[in-house]
């Protein structure tokens, strides 16, 4: 996924209304919103760095200012319904195995 395929800006003559267009379509995509977030601190840096030159020290540009970038929320793609229990029981037991192996390696790896 390219941000410009989706929707595309010049981020030297984008607009207010550009840049809350590109930031409706980031909000209309199926991603995490830890993904959206940071597609929105691009689209603000991309314009910042359209606008100035550059993000060292630059001031955030008023058509980007629009943007709110949400970090607390934590949503999941996973969701329980989807984990049956035979999954789970599938996760734990591949997650001891897992750990087992690890713990054997170590102990063989001291007594060489």
């Amino acid at each position: 996924m390219y941000l410009n395929e989706g929707c595309p800006i010049d981020p030297r003559t984008a607009t207010r209304a550009d840049v809350e267009r590109v930031a409706a379509w980031i909000n209309s995509q199926p991603y995490k919103s830890s993904t959206k977030g940071d597609l929105k601190i691009t689209l603000k840096k991309l314009v910042q760095y359209g606008k100035y030159g550059s993000c060292y020290k630059a001031p955030v540009p008023e058509e980007a200012m629009c943007l709110t970038i949400n970090t607390r929320c934590k949503d999941s793609r996973v969701r329980p319904d989807f984990i049956t229990e035979a999954k789970l029981i599938m996760r734990i037991a591949q997650s001891m195995m897992v750990y087992d192996w690890l713990h054997r390696k170590k102990f063989e790896d001291k007594d060489q």
